[in-house]
């Protein structure tokens, strides 16, 4: 009886520590497998300064062109406040 027993607890207790031992597998697969998306699909991102003219007409055939040619409209820059310039990024590809 006393040996039924102690098999018993045994089989419970091998069966608990490789449940533990199978769930710390997966957590740490997954959890590589998080890490390598991440790290293996960096941002890379373009940036262009476009010095303007100061008419509005000069800042908007920029901008108009610019988008164009696939850039993004990210800042101007002002001096003595009047546009100079204008700043654009991009995904690089």
């Amino acid at each position: 009886m006393k040996n039924s027993i102690a098999k018993t607890i045994l089989f419970w207790i091998l069966i608990l520590a490789t449940a533990v031992l199978l769930y710390q597998v997966v957590q740490r697969t997954s959890s590589v497998g998080a890490v390598r998306s991440q790290v293996s699909a960096p941002n890379h991102t373009e940036y262009l300064v476009a010095p303007v003219g100061p008419s509005v007409d000069d800042i908007r055939a920029a901008l108009e062109s610019r988008a164009n040619a696939g850039w993004e409209f990210s800042a101007p820059v002002t001096n003595n406040g009047t546009t100079t310039a204008l700043i654009f990024k991009r995904q690089r590809k």
